[in-house]
């Protein structure tokens, strides 16, 4: 028994080792902004991820029209510029989510998008997991904070290169980790006591689990791709912008196309 377990513990121990491909040197992959930044606006690395869940969703026959995942799906950053192992994206995604399929109308995402406005990291705030959300290439928008998160709202919304206001009654499947904006609960009781506002919940809309683990379907896209690099889709498009007046604006948040 003890000749037919040891090698399974070794080759055990060697999982974490397993190379995924190269890091490219970029900013956003790196564990401060995935600290700091990552509820601040776009991101190269959300993009990422979010680009890579729907097409492993696609990959594996469940018809998604976009995805989306939220800032707690995302608990490290990475070696930026080197190799990439298994142990590395473990410590990114450390939960053993798995990928949730939900059903809304154009209304409803316009609706959601309006919320993730107000949920936007702010720069006279101090981090808290509110559970804003980052989403796949189909949909582009900007957000416009106001002057309080009461007063944000959305600007100029498309899906697949059309606005979304000429799609009120389309029907859309959006693919998600099954723990999203779980973590955002204690902060959404206290903006309904306190910040004048009810946040919208995800709770309504029709969910269904694939069954597939999202931790597991990235590494297999990252096995595929040859890692997290600009080629693979780690890259800002300029899909979200925020519109921060110059005197709030810094480097690290204002929006860019890399």
């Amino acid at each position: 028994e003890r000749q037919a377990v040891q090698p399974l513990l070794a080759a055990t121990r060697q999982l974490p080792q397993r190379p995924l491909g190269r890091v490219d040197n970029h900013r956003d992959l790196s564990i401060e902004s995935v600290r700091n930044d990552l509820a601040l606006g776009e991101s190269a690395l959300a993009n990422f991820i979010c680009d890579a869940l729907l097409a492993r969703c696609r990959a594996q026959g469940v018809a998604a029209d976009m995805a989306m995942i939220d800032s707690s799906v995302v608990r490290s950053g990475l070696p930026a510029g080197g190799p990439l192992t298994r142990g590395d994206w473990l410590r990114v995604m450390p939960y053993a989510d798995t990928i949730r399929l939900l059903r809304l109308t154009g209304r409803d995402l316009y609706n959601l998008l309006q919320d993730n406005a107000r949920r936007v990291g702010r720069l006279d705030e101090p981090h808290t997991e509110r559970g804003f959300l980052h989403w796949s290439r189909q949909v582009r928008y900007l957000i416009d904070p106001g002057a309080s998160r009461r007063s944000a709202g959305v600007q100029m919304a498309t899906v697949d290169g059309s606005p979304l206001e000429w799609q009120p009654e389309r029907i859309l499947t959006v693919a998600c980790p099954s723990f999203v904006r779980q973590l955002a609960e204690s902060w959404e009781r206290r903006a309904a006591a306190e910040l004048g506002f009810v946040p919208l919940a995800l709770q309504p809309w029709p969910a269904a689990d694939t069954g597939l683990f999202l931790r597991q379907e990235l590494m297999t896209y990252l096995e595929q791709a040859g890692g997290v690099t600009a080629a693979a889709g780690a890259r800002r498009d300029g899909r979200l912008r925020v519109l921060w007046s110059t005197l709030m604006a810094r480097p690290s948040y204002v929006a860019r196309v890399d």
